[in-house]
C-alpha cells in the first residue's frame, strides 16, 4: 500500500498517546471483518503491553467463533478517552459497535470502494483484497503493532476468507503478504480447512436449495429465502446468508444474488458476480461492496423484481461483452 506519510505519523501519534484503544468492525461479521480486528488487537497488544486494547461490537459469528471473542465493554468515560478504530467497513450504518462515535478519536481502515467519510483519519484502499492485507502491511512495514503467530494467522484468515481461496482480487503484493503472515509458522491447512469447513445440516440443504434456485432470462441466477422458508429450515442468518456461494462456479451464471427475509420484513440481498460489476447493482439500493462481491438493505420485498431486473441487466451485458480466458497462447 502507498501510506501517506502524514497520515500514517498521525496514526502512529494516536496509538501511542492514546491508553484505550478500541476495535470493531462491520455487522454480520466475514473472516475478513474478524481476522483484521482480532489479529490488529493482537498485534497492538504485543506492542503496547501497558495499554487497553479491546474488540467491542453487537453482534457475533458462530461459524467463525474460533477466531476469537469480543472483550467486555467499557463505559462511557473510558470511550471519551479512547481510540476507536473501525476496521472493513465502509458505511456508518454498517457499523456494528453503536457506541463508535463516542470515542475521542476515530481512525478507519477500509478496502471498499464506497462508504461514508466518518473518521478524523482514514486508510482506504480498493485495491486491497482485504481489510486484512492492509492491517498487515501496516503491522509489518510501518510498526503500528509487533507481528505474532496468532496476530499472523488472524491476518491470513482475513485474507484467504475475503479472497475466496485466492481466487478473485488479488495481485502479486496480495500473494507476497500472505507468504510473510506464512512465514510466522502457524499451521496453513488446518486454519485454511476450519475457515472452508461446512456443517452436515448445510450440505443437506444444499441440494434443495439449489432446487430452489431460478433463472433470468439471461442467466443470472437468484435464491430466495422468506421468513417461512429459513424457518422451515431452521436456518441462522449465517448459514442463509452462505447460500450464495450455491450459485457460485457454475458454467453460464456471470451474476447471482440470494434474498434473505429479515424479521422485520425488509430483505438483505447478497451480490456475486464472476468478473461482471454488481457493486453498481449494489448501490442503485443503498448499499456497496467490491465490484465481485457486494450487499444492499431492501427496506420492502417490492425492490426484489428491481433488483432481479438489474441482475438480468447486467448478465446481458457480460453475455454481451464477454472477458478472454484464453491461457493457451
Amino acid at each position: 500500500m502507498d501510506f501517506d506519510k502524514t497520515c500514517a505519523l498521525r496514526f502512529a501519534r494516536e496509538l501511542e498517546i492514546h491508553d484505550t484503544i478500541v476495535l470493531t468492525r462491520h455487522e454480520r461479521p466475514d473472516g475478513d471483518a474478524l481476522g483484521s480486528v482480532f489479529g490488529f488487537r493482537d498485534a497492538l497488544r504485543a506492542k503496547y503491553p501497558g495499554k487497553k486494547i479491546i474488540s467491542v461490537s453487537d453482534d457475533f459469528s458462530q461459524k467463525l467463533s474460533f477466531l476469537g471473542e469480543d472483550d467486555d465493554d467499557i463505559s462511557e468515560d473510558e470511550y471519551g478517552k479512547a481510540l476507536v478504530i473501525v476496521i472493513d467497513c465502509g458505511s456508518v450504518s454498517q457499523i456494528s459497535n453503536k457506541r463508535w462515535n463516542q470515542g475521542g478519536f476515530v481512525v478507519k481502515i477500509d478496502h471498499h470502494a464506497s462508504g461514508d467519510d466518518f473518521a478524523g483519519l482514514s486508510f482506504v484502499f480498493p485495491e486491497a483484497a482485504a481489510s486484512a492485507e492492509i492491517v498487515s502491511e501496516m503491522v509489518l512495514d510501518l510498526g503500528f503493532g509487533a507481528m505474532t503467530k496468532n496476530a499472523a494467522a488472524l491476518l491470513y484468515a482475513g485474507i484467504v476468507t475475503d479472497t475466496g481461496g485466492f481466487r478473485f482480487s488479488v495481485s502479486s503484493g496480495t500473494f507476497v503478504t500472505a507468504s510473510r503472515l506464512v512465514s510466522y509458522g502457524f499451521d496453513v491447512m488446518d486454519l485454511t480447512g476450519r475457515l472452508f469447513l461446512r456443517s452436515r445440516k448445510e450440505a443437506e440443504l444444499s441440494g434443495v436449495l439449489c432446487g430452489m434456485i431460478k433463472m433470468t432470462p439471461s442467466g443470472a441466477a437468484y435464491l430466495r429465502l422468506d421468513r417461512d422458508v429459513i424457518k422451515t429450515f431452521e436456518m441462522t442468518r449465517e448459514e442463509a446468508g452462505d447460500t450464495v456461494n450455491l450459485m457460485n462456479g457454475i458454467d453460464g451464471i456471470p451474476v447471482w444474488a440470494v434474498f434473505i427475509g429479515e424479521e422485520d420484513g425488509t430483505y438483505h440481498v447478497r451480490l456475486r458476480s464472476r468478473g461482471a460489476n454488481v457493486r453498481i447493482i449494489a448501490e442503485k439500493f443503498g448499499g456497496g461492496g467490491h465490484d465481485g462481491a457486494s450487499g444492499a438493505h431492501l427496506k420492502t420485498e417490492d425492490e426484489i423484481p428491481a433488483v432481479i431486473a438489474e441482475l438480468d441487466k447486467t448478465a446481458k451485458e457480460s453475455l454481451d461483452n464477454p472477458v478472454s480466458k484464453g491461457y493457451n497462447n
